[in-house]
């Protein structure tokens, strides 16, 4: 069976492939249908045989390593089909997009979405470091979001144990360049602020519709990465406060001894912006009612008196006219 699937193809007599969806290096995703109970999945199907290769290898590690989650923000594999001369993953499947999708359709993103977004990045990557694991390909394109809000995680294909080195056996670098840390590009091993850094990259290009860093070429993209001071985030966008910047940052540090140490320390300080932007919008939502208050009172006792003085204004008038009269009978 060749990877390129057709619609209607029924893959190990329970999925029926519906389109084709996504493509990737090494693998092709297709929307497909369980037969067995009628659920809507995806088919990730190695483009490679199952022959002994760098790339079959990299699927089957993808495979092991979704296997040990169970986390609403990563996404779930739910099989594992072995053919004659393929090797297939089937996964849950989520109606959305990728972050990168979403960037592209609508520019910046809202600050409080972008938040949004990268917590739940955070507790994912918090599951995944707690096994001593290192994501190493984190970027808009391998997060998914799902129409009801929800963050999924994907793409594990390049993920390693701590105990695995950084870099192919050739020395390269793996990875999509604009979201690799510096220590990486220069040859360290991948770590968990390396992943942190990442992070931090796609909070920036969240906040600012674009990457920090271009070039015409991905090796100018690595020295800039390495060498030139980041963007300053409030000239590309005016409503990011200060407290917001210091939070992009320091978590694209160049050293990684200067960024967050854990995603639970970039998490946290993320609350504590969200708690400090929520006192602030209270208390100017408290401060706006006491104004309207304040107004009504004034307009209300400014109305009271402009009722007195038409009403004195009435009395007077009755009083002169009754005086009239009375004047007019003595008279006659």
């Amino acid at each position: 069976m060749s990877a390129f699937l057709r619609p209607n193809e029924v893959l190990a007599n329970q999925y029926r492939v519906i389109r084709q969806i996504g493509s990737g290096g090494t693998a092709l995703i297709y929307d497909a249908v369980n037969l067995a109970n009628g659920e809507k999945v995806a088919i990730k199907i190695s483009k490679e045989d199952n022959k002994v290769s760098a790339g079959i290898e990299r699927f089957r590690n993808e495979y092991k390593l979704l296997s040990r989650f169970n986390n609403p923000n990563i996404i779930k594999v739910l099989d594992y089909i072995v053919g004659s001369n393929y090797e297939a993953m089937i996964i849950e499947h989520v109606d959305g997009q990728t972050l990168k999708q979403l960037i592209r359709s609508k520019g910046v993103m809202s600050i409080n979405n972008s938040v949004h977004y990268v917590k739940q990045i955070l507790s994912s990557l918090h599951d995944i470091h707690s096994k001593n694991i290192y994501h190493r390909d984190l970027k808009p394109q391998n997060v998914m979001i799902a129409y009801s809000g929800a963050v999924k995680l994907l793409d594990f294909g390049i993920a390693k144990h701590d105990a695995e080195d950084g870099v192919t056996k050739t020395g390269k670098v793996v990875g999509s360049v604009q979201y690799i840390s510096p220590e990486i590009l220069t040859g360290d091993a991948p770590s968990f602020e390396s992943d942190i850094y990442a992070v931090g990259m796609i909070l920036f290009e969240l906040l600012t519709g674009e990457t920090a860093y271009k070039g015409t070429n991905p090796a100018q993209v690595a020295g800039q990465i390495v060498n030139t001071p980041l963007p300053d985030i409030r000239k590309k966008n005016g409503t990011v406060d200060d407290s917001l910047a210091s939070i992009v940052n320091k978590s694209l540090s160049k050293k990684p001894e200067d960024r967050y140490t854990s995603v639970a320390e970039m998490g946290e300080d993320l609350i504590r912006w969200e708690n400090k932007i929520k006192t602030l919008a209270e208390d100017e939502n408290e401060y706006k009612e006491r104004s309207s208050k304040s107004h009504f009172t004034t307009q209300y006792s400014i109305y009271k008196k402009s009722k007195l003085r038409l009403v004195s204004l009435v009395i007077f008038a009755l009083v002169v006219l009754v005086a009239i009269v009375v004047l007019t009978i003595i008279m006659v």
